[in-house]
């Protein structure tokens, strides 16, 4: 099923290593493994780890969307860390990854904010974060309508 799927090390790494130098390869592996470890013991309503399904939002980036940008793809790992319980903090992000990273991390952050206490339409994400937050907001809903049977309520 669907929802029970994610994303391995190993896959990720097939997938970018003839796309990517050496140093990029790693600061993305290095987003994967940071990402591994700030979900680790949260689930979601399915009772699935938070971690699949940030794989799969990374998943879907890669394979259905064919993006090739390294940023994107980092961010898309790290798109929940500021808003679910995790010890990760801007600093940490904008060291390890750069400070567009963290700006569409924050600006995913806002969003879900604003979703969840208004009608957002996703203009002001487009507006703030442009097409590559986007894609990581759209990527995400993805995720979330494919697993939609098994999440009777979202856990964010």
């Amino acid at each position: 099923m669907y929802y029970q799927t994610f994303l391995g090390k190993d896959e990720l790494f097939e997938r970018i290593a003839k796309t990517f130098e050496p140093t990029l390869v790693n600061k993305i592996i290095s987003a994967y493994e940071l990402a591994e470890t700030a979900y680790q013991n949260q689930y979601r309503a399915d009772t699935m780890p938070v971690f699949y399904h940030i794989t799969r939002v990374c998943k879907i980036i890669l394979d259905e969307l064919k993006i090739n940008e390294p940023d994107v793809i980092i961010a898309s790992l790290l798109h929940d860390v500021f808003i679910s319980k995790t010890d990760l903090n801007h600093n940490i992000i904008s060291f390890n990854f750069g400070y567009y990273v963290t700006f569409l991390i924050d600006a995913l952050t806002d969003d879900a904010i604003e979703f969840k206490n208004s009608n957002n339409d996703g203009k002001k994400l487009l507006e703030v974060a442009g097409e590559d937050g986007f894609i990581i907001r759209l990527s995400e809903i993805l995720d979330e309508i494919r697993c939609i049977e098994y999440n009777t309520c979202l856990l964010y």
